[in-house]
């Protein structure tokens, strides 16, 4: 994995999100793993839409920080909305 680039730190930090969701890693162990690698997205490149879904999952489900996850969803609109205007999965998933 490159270290300068964001984006596969965001998607690492989806995965033991949706991992930990489903019951395939165990929470204790990956929650601090999740963080690391969402924070390290978003240091890269805090304008990476992909980094707020897990950066609010830590928030939420690890932290039990409603307010602060809250933001973290909130934070992702703006910089979702600029990357999705009018893309084909867009018009896909959303008809």
């Amino acid at each position: 994995m490159d270290p300068k680039f964001a984006l596969p730190y965001a998607g690492l930090a989806d995965y033991y999100g949706f991992s930990m969701a489903n019951g395939i890693l165990a929470p204790d162990e990956n929650w601090p793993k999740c963080e690391e690698a969402v924070n390290k997205a978003l240091a890269l490149d805090d304008t990476l839409a992909e980094a707020y879904n897990p950066q609010a999952a830590v928030k939420l489900y690890y932290h039990r920080d409603w307010a602060a996850a809250e933001s973290a969803f909130r934070s992702r609109d703006p910089v979702e909305s600029e990357l999705c205007r009018d893309t084909p999965s867009l018009r896909h998933n959303f008809g």
